[in-house]
């Protein structure tokens, strides 16, 4: 089994590629690294950070990540810093604090709102041995931008931007997986730009070796720290 992974309002929106015809799809609250692997999951593809900065200087792959998406470069959220990932939970106040502390720079709403979740994949991360060769932080504008010819692509949330989404992931079985999740949840759970989102990981996991788009790095607790994408789709 090969996994993409967005998160959404209700946990993790998942689709699952049994081959490159046949597809499922769940919500989890939480994942339990250890256990998908114990289930048989090949190759897990994952759009939230995995490895952590420590101050100043920010990662290379989301360097590389923003120099895919001209224009867009905005789609690339700030990531934060270990520090602040280490003493989590906190509120808002006390996280941007020690943002400053620790990176001479506060924590934006945006990436404060999905913190909660990038502490839980790398805590998840941390206590899985061996998770570094087959869970992969993904980039699904970067992930189109690599199947578009390097070209980033108009905002999915625009009809135009998803259609070419549709129409460069060219497959028929994720097409309708994706209707009856629609019809299945509701944007309370689920965001339906989600959907899409773990649909492209989902096929980037099933493409086959996921390499770097930035030089190889490791952070301070020898995570990985790198944005993949698919080698044949480069």
């Amino acid at each position: 089994m090969f996994w993409g992974v967005d998160g959404c309002r209700q946990g993790w929106f998942c689709v699952i590629a049994h081959s490159s015809t046949r597809f499922s799809w769940q919500i989890q609250a939480e994942l339990n690294l250890a256990t998908l692997r114990q289930l048989g999951v090949v190759r897990l593809a994952i759009d939230i950070p995995i490895g952590l900065p420590n101050g100043l200087e920010s990662r290379a792959c989301d360097r590389v990540a923003r120099q895919y998406l001209p224009g867009a470069t905005s789609r690339v959220f700030p990531v934060p810093v270990r520090g602040v990932i280490e003493q989590w939970p906190l509120n808002y106040s006390a996280a941007n604090q020690l943002s400053r502390q620790y990176a001479g720079k506060g924590i934006s709403h945006q990436t404060f709102n999905i913190t909660d979740k990038i502490a839980q994949i790398d805590h998840q991360h941390l206590q899985t041995p061996g998770a570094s060769e087959w869970v992969y932080e993904t980039h699904p504008e970067v992930l189109f931008a690599a199947l578009n010819n390097g070209h980033p692509l108009p905002s999915k949330k625009t009809q135009q931007g998803q259609q070419i989404r549709w129409s460069l992931l060219g497959n028929q079985a994720l097409q309708k997986l994706y209707q009856e999740a629609v019809k299945a949840t509701q944007r309370s759970q689920v965001q339906r730009d989600d959907i899409l989102d773990a649909c492209v990981c989902a096929l980037a996991a099933l493409a086959g070796d996921l390499i770097s788009i930035g030089p190889p790095e490791t952070d301070s607790r020898d995570l990985p720290m790198r944005i993949c994408v698919p080698y044949c789709w480069r």
